[in-house]
């Protein structure tokens, strides 16, 4: 499992460019048989004020039509990550106004989970189902034997 997570201070590239290649990013990571989520950016500056125009929002706006528009492949390895815009409330800042407190990691980690609790266990079980499988057929093994 693979988060992305644009950086805030990433302004070199148009917004529809950096999601793409997030996008390309993500597709290099499936073809290794990973699962990825691309995590979206917080918005807010160091006065406290959410950032305007195409800095970031525009970016989290990119990534989202990625997923909106199908050009994510309908395979389940690609997940949007928590909508970090939404963080609007003061506690989940630190106090620079720009960076998660440890409440608003906590609120992330939860809502990441949710996102990859799923997957993860299906990866569990294709990696476990055949030691499964090993452990019932020598119980079952064993039982015949008792007989």
């Amino acid at each position: 499992m693979v988060i992305l997570h644009l950086g805030g201070h990433d302004k070199g590239a148009n917004p529809d460019a950096t999601a793409k290649n997030l996008l390309q990013i993500a597709e290099k990571l499936v073809s290794l048989e990973k699962r990825v989520v691309i995590q979206q950016l917080t918005t807010r500056t160091s006065d406290g004020r959410f950032r305007s125009g195409w800095i970031l929002s525009e970016r989290n706006s990119c990534i989202r039509s990625l997923f909106d528009t199908a050009k994510i492949p309908k395979n389940g390895h690609i997940y949007l990550g928590a909508d970090l815009e939404s963080y609007k409330r003061t506690e989940l800042f630190c106090f620079d106004s720009t960076h998660l407190s440890s409440r608003g990691y906590r609120r992330l980690a939860k809502e990441t989970y949710q996102i990859i609790k799923n997957p993860v266990i299906n990866i569990e079980w294709v990696f476990l189902q055949p030691e499964l499988q090993k452990k019932l057929a020598e119980r079952a093994k064993q039982q015949m034997d008792a007989k």
